[in-house]
């Protein structure tokens, strides 16, 4: 009989954490690793499971690929904090792992939600994979990470529930940490952080979201989704234009 592990990732998680490890009760194994927490993200977790692994944050994508290296079986799904997986999606994954029908991965339907309201618009499509086989996928990106899969790619049904930030504050504070690796990243890729990137990207992204997105639809929600996105990317190559400069220095 096929069985699946689930892997999550943490730092300082507590206000989210249950909700996201009471939906994946069912799994067969599920590794979490922390990179520190300060609250009680861990002993929440210890409620949950035992295979609790520490390691010092790098990036994203090292993190979940240290935890899929912790994985007993051949099936994984990976799931973030502040996402919770549906009865449905429950059902489909467990069925999807008996009759895999040849593919080495599956996407899930992602629905996202953002102070408190589920975005029909603004989020636009969000179809992750996450389910997948133990040696054909691994993650890639430092930041907004994701998996590169050799093979087919199948669907399921159901959906996985994203919780997003409840406030203004919290997604400020994520916008600042996230985009101190996104800067890093850009320079990495020996990508030019332009004036007309810090200034005139933020702006196509935000008409992206809320006019062609129709993000508008979702009222003050979608809204306010535009103008973080656009917010992020005018902070991620502002910061990257000056850690050029500091480097050259």
């Amino acid at each position: 009989m096929e069985k699946v592990s689930v892997i999550i990732i943490s730092k300082n998680e507590a206000p989210n954490i249950k909700e996201s490890l009471k939906s994946i009760q069912w799994a067969h194994e599920i590794i979490l690793v922390d990179s520190g927490s300060s609250d009680d993200t861990i002993i929440i977790a210890k409620e949950f499971t035992s295979k609790i692994y520490y390691r010092k944050f790098d990036n994203f994508s090292s993190q979940k690929n240290f935890a899929i290296s912790k994985c007993s079986y051949n099936w994984i799904f990976s799931l973030d904090c502040d996402e919770v997986v549906s009865d449905a999606l429950k059902q489909s994954i467990l069925s999807a792992i008996k009759e895999t029908r040849g593919y080495s991965a599956f996407r899930v339907k992602r629905i996202n939600k953002m102070f408190g309201k589920v975005l029909h618009f603004a989020a636009g499509r969000d179809f992750p994979v996450r389910l997948f086989k133990k040696g054909d996928c691994e993650f890639v990106q430092p930041v907004h990470e994701f998996l590169e899969v050799r093979g087919e790619v199948g669907g399921l049904e159901g959906e996985l529930l994203h919780n997003t930030t409840a406030d203004i504050k919290t997604e400020f504070e994520k916008t600042d940490a996230y985009t101190e690796l996104e800067a890093k990243w850009v320079l990495e890729r020996n990508t030019r952080s332009t004036f007309l990137k810090i200034f005139l990207y933020p702006i196509a992204i935000f008409l992206k979201i809320y006019i062609f997105n129709k993000g508008l639809l979702d009222g003050y929600q979608g809204l306010m989704y535009a103008f973080v996105s656009a917010r992020y990317v005018y902070i991620k190559y502002l910061k990257a234009r000056r850690l050029f400069k500091s480097l050259k220095i």
